[in-house]
Parts: structure tokens; C-alpha cells; sequence
């Protein structure tokens, strides 16, 4: 996502981008500190940001007008993908996935799960706390997102992945974004297969977006 987020803010500088979230994408994109990217790059025209559920979009008229050069899909999960590979149309992004096919826009997508990921980045998140009385990273937090009396943990819906409780814990047992290794489920990749077969665009990394446009 944040890889996503700074391809994204050098795009909207030579293109006008509609930015579309399903709400989980939404609450990931604010999780891991990106939000604000996409929220002050948008606005004015085509420049617009919608968040599903939003059943009376703008987005499926225009798409079905062909007025949209392409359909970026960044990063797309894998249950994005599954359901793009079955036909399922059932929230914002998946229903302007399923019309872009039908009218043939061109489509690419930077899958989160594919046999080329070999890691991913974790939310922030509190390791190894022992228990301060005091807990500096909890009275810093600007969202209240750190609960606890003694041995606190990270609320994720408050999270903003502002990184401020990192450098704030004496006993450094908070990280953010830390890389973690990831595998992929056979089924996953059938699924991507199946994509490419239909003429979709995989891409392995949000910057590949940049050399196409």
C-alpha cells in the first residue's frame, strides 16, 4: 500500500486519477500512513476519491463511457483477486473491475499475493512490552490507538501508521511496517493464471506503473 501510494502521488501529477476504495482498502491505506497522499492529490473533476460502500457511483457511468484511460488495481489482495477471477461484483472496486472487462478498458494489476512476493509489511505493532507504569508511546499517540493499564497493545481501527510511538518507546518494543516472509496458496495463483488468460495486465511492483505512464 504505501509502495502504491507514492506511485500513485507521481501519477496524479501528469494524470487525472479517480482513486476508488472498498472499505478495507480504505482502512488499510490509513493504517499504513498513506491516506493523506491520496486525500490531497484528489479533487476537482475526474480527481476524486470514493470509498464502497457507494452503490450510485459516478465511477461505473464513466466507465461504461470509456472515459478512463485504464483501470489500476494497487495493490490488489488476494481476495480481490479470487473474485475478480470468479465474476464476483459485489463492492466498488470489484463492480468497476467486472464493467471495465465488459467495455475493454485496458487493466493492470499489482497483485499483493503472487508467486514473485516473497515478503510483506506489517502494520505497526507492540512486540514485547514489559509493562511500563508509564507508557510514553500511549500518552504520545495522537489517535489513542495504544490501550492497556500495564502491557499495552495496538488498537488497528485507531491506527494511523504515523510512526510516532516508535521512537517513543524507551525499550524499542514497537515496530512499524517491519518485513515479514509470505507464501502463496496454489488456488491464488490458478486464480492469477486465469486473470492473465483474460487479457488483465499482472504487474510485480506499483513503481513497473510509472514506465507505462
Amino acid at each position: 500500500m504505501r509502495q502504491s501510494a507514492e506511485v500513485f502521488e507521481a501519477l496524479s501529477k501528469k494524470h487525472e486519477i479517480t482513486v476508488i476504495f472498498t472499505r478495507a482498502g480504505y482502512e488499510i491505506a490509513k493504517l499504513y500512513g498513506v491516506l493523506d497522499v491520496f486525500e490531497r492529490n484528489t479533487g476537482g473533476r475526474y480527481r476524486e476519491l470514493e470509498v464502497d460502500p457507494k452503490p450510485l457511483s459516478h465511477v461505473y457511468g464513466r466507465i461504461m463511457r470509456k472515459v478512463y484511460d485504464a483501470l489500476i488495481v494497487s495493490p490488489a489482495s488476494a481476495n480481490s483477486v479470487n473474485k475478480f477471477a470468479l465474476g464476483i461484483a459485489d463492492n466498488l472496486v470489484t463492480t468497476a473491475f467486472a464493467m471495465a472487462r465488459k467495455v475493454g478498458t485496458k487493466t493492470y494489476l499489482v497483485p499483493s499475493d503472487a508467486p514473485w512476493v516473497k515478503e510483506t509489511e506489517l502494520p505497526c505493532i507492540i512486540e514485547s512490552c514489559i509493562g511500563c507504569e508509564e507508557c510514553p508511546p500511549q500518552n504520545l499517540c495522537p489517535t489513542k490507538a495504544i490501550e492497556g493499564d500495564r502491557f499495552r497493545r495496538i488498537v488497528l481501527e485507531r491506527c494511523i501508521g504515523c510512526q510516532a510511538c516508535v521512537k517513543a518507546c524507551p525499550h524499542s518494543a514497537i515496530s512499524c511496517f517491519k518485513r515479514v516472509p509470505v507464501s502463496l496458496h496454489p488456488l491464488e495463483f490458478e486464480y492469477l493464471k486465469k486473470l492473465e488468460g483474460m487479457g488483465v495486465i499482472l504487474l510485480k511492483e506499483p513503481k513497473e506503473l510509472l514506465e507505462i505512464f
